[in-house]
């Protein structure tokens, strides 16, 4: 197998000035196993994963070397050719799709429906040191509006329109590159601003929380606990009863009674054409009370990274 494939699939960007070292396919593979381990996968693939990193870290010699030699890198040690092959198939996202493109977390997303047509703007932070010049920094922007214009396609059936970056300014190399991958150097990274809400989304035509839920304490604060209750009850009544088509949560706090026991509870239901209230009253009911009784639970699922805020 070549070397530039095999570091192309996880994730090393490779070119004739950028020397591909053991310790890069490495650490890609030790990432490989976190992500697999914290996705409950099969611990035997998360072991062969974690083998074939500690193997090519004790290499005395590089990867570069035995294929200059026309050496079969699948026949090494713990490198069988379903790992080395199945890398891209299994894990595009660690691989050219978005390591070698250079395209880190930082990424906003402005979403126009109108009529057949969907608008989306995307401020998408690459890194530098992933980028060899201004073509390939467009080559990788065109190539990610391949993949987006893919995976929308996918669900929604709509003219779509994609700008990624929309202040480049290729002429002048005025393109949206970083080193550490985040709005930081520019002092655009808050950490509970207006962009942190609890379902990822800024909706200023519907209602939303202005309180911040990062930051604040898991355990009494209403700002934060009721912001992820109320979403996790308007997700639960879209997704578990198919007559409704929208769901919308307010809940009112009462100081000196439980944090479970709001003041008010106020839900605005849609629901589909010819259905009716009074055949889902009681779901409705059961799906409020079951998320209010077992708050308890959010501070666990904090900690442990199983619920995201932000």
């Amino acid at each position: 197998m070549d070397l530039i494939i095999l570091a192309n699939a996880f994730g090393i960007n490779c070119n004739d000035n950028m020397p591909i070292h053991n310790s890069d396919i490495a650490n890609i593979f030790e990432e490989i196993a976190d992500l697999l381990q914290i996705d409950n996968a099969n611990p035997f693939r998360v072991r062969a994963y974690r083998n074939a990193a500690r193997m090519i870290h004790g290499m005395n010699q590089e990867l570069k070397i035995l294929v200059e030699r026309n050496e079969e890198l699948s026949k090494l040690p713990t490198i069988g050719k379903d790992l080395s092959a199945k890398i891209k198939e299994t894990h595009p996202y660690i691989g050219e799709d978005i390591k070698v493109m250079g395209i880190s977390e930082d990424i906003k997303v402005m979403g126009i429906s109108k009529d057949n047509e969907i608008e989306l703007t995307i401020a998408c932070v690459f890194v530098d040191r992933y980028i060899t010049d201004t073509n390939d920094y467009l080559r990788k922007k065109g190539k990610l509006e391949t993949l987006i214009e893919k995976e929308v396609h996918k669900t929604i059936n709509k003219t779509l329109k994609i700008i990624i970056n929309s202040a480049d300014n290729p002429e002048t190399e005025n393109l949206y590159l970083t080193v550490t991958g985040t709005s930081a150097e520019s002092g655009d990274d808050g950490e509970v601003g207006r962009g942190n809400r609890v379902n990822g989304l800024i909706t200023p035509y519907r209602p939303m929380n202005m309180e911040a839920a990062a930051g604040k304490n898991p355990v009494t604060h209403v700002g934060k606990l009721y912001n992820i209750v109320a979403q996790k009850i308007s997700e639960a009544l879209v997704t578990e009863i198919n007559e409704i088509s929208d769901a919308y949560c307010y809940l009112l706090s009462q100081i000196g009674h439980p944090i479970n026991e709001p003041k008010i509870i106020d839900l605005k239901i849609k629901l589909h054409d010819g259905a009716s209230i009074e055949n889902v009253n009681l779901q409705i009911e059961d799906i409020v009370y079951y998320n209010l009784s077992t708050i308890y639970k959010i501070r666990q699922e904090l900690i442990t990274g199983t619920l995201q805020i932000y």
